[in-house]
Order: structure tokens, then C-alpha cells, then sequence
């Protein structure tokens, strides 16, 4: 059985609970502000967890709709970026993906469901001007946070490592590299949040959470 990242686990109570319920895998996060994760860090919330008899699936960001609103600093910049749906469009010879979604979208409790970045793929829709002017600077000012060294977490992968994360809740990228200095392979691999999310509301029914 696998918990996703809608039912955290914080105190030692929560891990046994856990337990007693059957579940193997979970994911989590330390009790360290994410700036300050550090390999070791990691390493001993992962024996933490093992230590109850649970396996750490994936190490998640902790944010939430309260911590984007903070960063921000502006409810009129948080507004709109919630607001205003943008066309995301991607095309290559064999494929033609399209979407319209906010940069940061809500569920219908007004809490973080999902963050959406990519500067090369999206199109704003017409605006007013005023209101246009508002979205760029607002989206500016979430590019620059997305891109401060105080957000970001930067490390390197080694041959066979392996990286997972929710990308509803986690921007990626990497960084450059010279290529007359090697090579580079990644393979990536996708679930489906459709099932994913079916067999959580399944387990939310099954045991009253």
C-alpha cells in the first residue's frame, strides 16, 4: 500500500499509525527548513522511517498555498498568477500537447494543488493592459523567486542515481553542461496521477482519513 503527500506524517504517532494501517511506502520531508537539506540530513530522516518499519518513497518540498502567498509579498501578484489561465503548447514532429492552466492553481479549498513554469512554452492569453502589465510583473517576480539560490536545490546526479518527484508540486530543470567534455543520458519514466489519485480517495474512504 502507498500514501502519497496528502496525509503528512510530522510525529512518531504518525509514523506508527501508519504502520498499524498497513501501509509500506510514504513520502516526507525532515524537520529542517528545505535551504538547509544537507545528504547526511537526508540520510538520517530516511533511517528515521525505515526505523518504523516504513519504506521513504520520495523526500517532498514542503509548500504550501500559505508559503507561495509569503514569498510573493503582494495579493494582487498572487491574485492573478492564480487567476489567469495561460496556453501551454509543446510540438515536435510526433506529438502536439495544449493546455490551459493558472501558474499556480488551487484546489476548491483555496489550498496549493499545483505550480506550472515553462517561459519557452507558454502563451498569455489577451488581457487588459493593466491586467497584463500585472500578470509580467507578477510572473517576474516568480521567476526570480523560482530562481533564487535561496529556493532552489542544486546537486549532482551520479551514474545510477535515481531522482523522483511530484511534478505538480516540484519545478526541475538542469543545469548546462559542455558536451566536448562527455556525455550526458537521462531516462525518464511518468505515473499517472488519474490512478494515482483514484487509489488515494479509495484509501481515504477505506480508513476515514
Amino acid at each position: 500500500m502507498y500514501l502519497g503527500t496528502q496525509f503528512a506524517a510530522r510525529t512518531d504517532a504518525d509514523y506508527e499509525t501508519f504502520k498499524q494501517l498497513g501501509v509500506n511506502n510514504i513520502n516526507g520531508f525532515p524537520d529542517v527548513q528545505h535551504q538547509n537539506w544537507t545528504p547526511k540530513n537526508l540520510i538520517q530522516y530516511r533511517e528515521k522511517v525505515e526505523s518504523f518499519g516504513l519504506k521513504l518513497d520520495m523526500v517532498q518540498l514542503p509548500l504550501s498555498s500559505a508559503d507561495i502567498d509569503t514569498r510573493v509579498k503582494n495579493g494582487e501578484f498572487y491574485n492573478i498568477l492564480t487567476k489567469v489561465k495561460v496556453k501551454f503548447k509543446f510540438i515536435d514532429k510526433d506529438v502536439v500537447l495544449e493546455h490551459w492552466a493558472e501558474l499556480i492553481l488551487l484546489d476548491e479549498n483555496k489550498k496549493l494543488k499545483q505550480v506550472r513554469f515553462s517561459p519557452r512554452l507558454d502563451f498569455v492569453p489577451i488581457l487588459e493592459k493593466s491586467e497584463l502589465d500585472l500578470y509580467y510583473k507578477a510572473r517576474k517576480k516568480l521567476s526570480a523567486m523560482y530562481n533564487s539560490d535561496k529556493y532552489r536545490i542544486e546537486f549532482k546526479l551520479q551514474p545510477k542515481d535515481l531522482l523522483m518527484m511530484d511534478n505538480y508540486r516540484l519545478l526541475h530543470g538542469r543545469t548546462e553542461f559542455d558536451a566536448n567534455e562527455g556525455s550526458r543520458f537521462l531516462q525518464g519514466c511518468y505515473l499517472d496521477f488519474d490512478s494515482t489519485e483514484g487509489k488515494l480517495r479509495h484509501l481515504k474512504r477505506k480508513f476515514n482519513l
